[in-house]
């Protein structure tokens, strides 16, 4: 079975890329993948500041700069892969930079059919900016049009084993689930269906969970599984305190689409969570595009 045949690192060359682009080359070794690492940097012209254009960067300069930059990443990150006794075989690494801005180039290279997965690190909440917008991280994740996995600054790939599946009416979907299910199939990992309750949310309906055990029993029959409602004051802190307590390997949240103007007025679960993770986190967009079956 092969879930994904094109996997998507994103890198600004930082620590926290340096971490994903290791832990997504170890995934595409996993899955005998393609691994494509793509890097997307601005050219600032104030256009205040006329008299300032002649001391610009070139483009042409810049655009060089940064493949260098890229080149260097890139072999560092070899010579570790080389140098790592988990990595069974090498694989093929394609890299592209270009100018853009990094949110708004990601989403729209999530679009293309032959991506299946999008990797990005994330550094967690450093300042008040990161409070009050979320990081390129969470906002890929957001508006993504393919499935996302962010990786923490500590995530190292040994396997996965538990998955957690955070667990609402919204996320009792055939086609987010499906995909869940051939992750924990292929790692031979146990699901966990976790709802976080408190004193806002209702308890998990019963017509909710009967979902999830039907498509269990019809689908996986043999696959180890459970169904938890857990109380806590906020999703956030449920579905870190329980993955910390049962040593989950991967957190899976199914995110929607909202517009400008709504995702103001929404308290967003998937900033909050790219912000504060711990462990890697795969979003899933209930109406992304769907892939085939694997």
């Amino acid at each position: 079975m092969k879930i994904f045949k094109n996997i998507v690192v994103a890198t600004d060359f930082s620590d926290a890329s340096l971490v994903a682009y290791q832990y997504a080359h170890r995934l595409a070794s996993r899955f005998q993948a393609s691994l494509k690492v793509v890097h997307a940097y601005q050219l600032f012209v104030n256009a205040a500041r006329p008299e300032l254009m002649d001391i610009t960067p070139d483009p042409n300069e810049l655009l060089k700069f940064n493949e260098e930059r890229m080149a260097n990443f890139i072999q560092e990150m070899e010579e570790v892969a080389q140098s790592d006794t988990l990595v069974a075989s090498r694989i093929k690494v394609k890299t592209e930079t270009r100018i853009g801005f990094a949110p708004e180039y990601l989403i729209e290279l999530s679009k293309d059919p032959s991506v299946d997965l999008m990797v990005l690190g994330t550094s967690g909440e450093k300042n008040w900016f990161d409070r009050l917008l979320g990081s390129v991280a969470g906002e890929v994740a957001r508006h993504a049009h393919c499935p996302v996995l962010l990786v923490p600054m500590k995530a190292d790939f040994t396997g996965i084993r538990n998955i957690l599946y955070a667990a609402a009416a919204d996320s009792a979907k055939h086609k987010t689930l499906r995909t869940v299910v051939d992750w924990a199939k292929y790692f031979d990992a146990k699901l966990h269906f976790v709802h976080v309750e408190n004193e806002e949310i209702a308890e998990l309906r019963k017509s909710t969970k009967h979902f999830f055990e039907n498509y269990m029993t019809q689908n996986a029959p043999d696959m180890p599984y459970s169904i938890e409602s857990i109380e806590a004051k906020s999703v956030l802190k449920g579905l870190t305190q329980f993955s910390s307590k049962r040593q989950m390997d991967l957190l899976v949240v199914v995110s929607h689409h909202r517009d400008f103007w709504e995702s103001l007025n929404h308290h967003s679960i998937t900033k909050d969570l790219s912000l504060h993770t711990h462990l890697p986190i795969l979003f899933l967009r209930s109406d992304a595009k769907s892939h085939p079956p694997v």
